[in-house]
Formats: structure tokens, sequence, C-alpha cells
């Protein structure tokens, strides 16, 4: 107490939210970080899914916000995870839209859990990087939700059919590793072989050889 007192009487905000979170006030750590933009100290200071569903479903929208679409994905990732280990404090956390969740009175939480993948799926492929849609897949490849792989193929579909090379050969890259993900060697290996032709055509022999033989 001494120590938060210290950083209060500084004005050091990081400082103040991880003493918060030592001390287990973390609803208040994320209300003060929230308002003094320390948000990514709270989250370094919270060990995965330790805290309550509301916590990491306000953070997720404090990055959704923010434009900080790959930290969103996390968090409602993150939020899924802590709900299905606390689901009695998830009973008044339900879908709203086809994306986003908010606070409500109704609903299931199997209902919350579904809508914050979703969420996750959705800013992980709005972000877009190569880290993002990976983690995407992964999600997708551990939940196996037909919503959720259909939201990844769709994005991957408008990606392998761009009129730019690289973005076309990544996205067939990620639609390799989805297949993977999902357990579907045939159309792993089916998507493995085109890429393996492309690779053929630009003269890429040797990388040819090697996407055949991950495959």
């Amino acid at each position: 107490k001494l120590a938060l007192q210290y950083c209060l009487d500084k004005g050091d905000h990081e400082g103040q939210t991880e003493m918060l979170v030592i001390l287990g006030r973390v609803t208040e750590a994320m209300e003060l970080a929230i308002v003094h933009n320390t948000v990514d100290a709270l989250v370094s200071n919270i060990n995965n899914s330790e805290a309550e569903p509301q916590v990491y479903l306000q953070i997720a929208k404090y990055y959704e916000q923010h434009s900080q679409y790959l930290k969103a994905g996390r968090m409602y990732e993150t939020c899924c995870k802590s709900a299905s280990l606390r689901p009695s404090l998830a009973e008044n956390l339900v879908p709203s839209g086809d994306f986003y969740v908010e606070e409500s009175t109704s609903g299931t939480v199997s209902e919350f859990i579904d809508a914050c993948n979703n969420s996750a799926v959705h800013f992980y492929l709005k972000d877009g990087t190569s880290e993002a849609v990976d983690s995407a897949i992964a999600l997708v490849g551990r939940v196996r939700s037909s919503s959720q792989i259909a939201q990844v193929v769709d994005w991957l579909a408008d990606q392998t059919q761009s009129t730019s090379a690289a973005a076309s050969k990544e996205g067939a890259r990620h639609l390799f590793e989805l297949h993977i993900a999902l357990g579907d060697l045939t159309r792993a290996a089916h998507v493995a072989c085109v890429l393996s032709r492309q690779e053929q055509d630009m003269g890429n022999y040797k990388l040819a050889h090697e996407q055949v033989h991950h495959a």
C-alpha cells in the first residue's frame, strides 16, 4: 500500500496500475488504466486468464476503439478462456450483433464465449498481419466453430484472388496452414501443390521442392 501511495504521489499511473493488480484490485486497475491510457501495463501484469471476463472484455473494447486490432483479438480470445474458467462471472455477459459483445441480462455463457471467439477472429483478420492471421487460424483450429472457420476461409479467399502476387501467395500459405490446423490433410496437400507450381513458374525450384516436402 505504501508503494501504491508513492506511485499516486508521483503521478506514476503505470506504477499505480501494477500495484493495484498486485493488491488484487484488478477492476480498479483496469478503470485507472483506461483513463490514463496505461492498458498495456495492465495487460503485462495480468497472467493469461487470471482476471474476470469483464476485465478482458473492457480491455478488448479499449483496444478496438483505439484501432489496435491484434491486441483486441487477443483480449477477446483471453476473455473466452476466462469465461470458461469462471462461467458464473460471465452469466450477464452476452453477445450483441454479429461480432461484438456487451453487458446484458439474458443469454447463455456459451453464447457469450462463441461471440467473443467471433470477435477475436474478426479483429485478427481486420489487423491482417501475418501474426494476426496465424492467431485466427490457431483459434479456429482449436475451437472448430463453423461460423469462425467461414470467416477465415472467406478472408483467405479474397487474399488468394488478390491482384498482388505477394498477397496471393501469402493467402495461399495461410490457407495451407488453415487446412493443417483443421486436420484436412487432403486439401492441405492440394494447396501445397498449387504453391509448388507457382514457385516452379517463378524459377524457385528449391522452394517448390520444399513446399511439396512440407505437404
